[in-house]
């Protein structure tokens, strides 16, 4: 059972799942409170959500927003994974930024929409079995990501 080797070398002890901080952090998440906490200003996010990205985010933060602001040739390899299904960010924002990479020249990008995922959804990484057929299609997806992540930085 061959796993990806990005997998292998960065295999999630299972205590992370455990840790203390953990649930705060899915928190963060979850609640939209990364930019806040990201750009260091309160209410960025409510303001950005209200006002759009191009008026709400002052010059100085503009590095930190690169789907709006940072897109150039220097960007490096991504891969976007996105649930259809999301309702804290969009699935169109996903698709914004995908579009956006995909009309750089010279930067690789690889999107996996998932389809029915909502805006948090859990994969394990022992999942990633290569040479498993029955897997469920989350999985399958993941595998093929990792194996795309590895192709980056091979």
């Amino acid at each position: 059972m061959g796993r990806s080797a990005l997998v292998s070398r960065y295999l999630v002890n299972d205590d992370v799942w455990k840790h203390v901080r953990f649930p705060y952090v899915r928190y963060i998440v979850q609640e939209g409170l990364y930019v806040d906490y990201l750009s260091g200003v309160k209410g960025l996010a409510t303001k950005i959500a209200e006002e759009g990205v191009e008026k709400a985010v002052p010059k100085e933060l503009r590095k930190i927003f690169p789907i709006d602001f940072a897109i150039t040739q220097e960007f490096l390899s991504t891969v976007v994974i996105h649930g259809t299904a999301d309702r804290v960010i969009e699935v169109g924002e996903g698709e914004k930024l995908v579009k956006k990479l995909e009309s750089v020249r010279g930067v690789k990008v690889k999107y996996y929409p998932m389809e029915g995922k909502d805006h948090v959804f859990d994969w394990t990484l022992f999942e990633c079995e290569d040479d498993t057929e029955d897997r469920e299609e989350s999985t399958v997806i993941l595998a093929d990501c990792m194996k795309t992540l590895d192709s980056y930085v091979a």
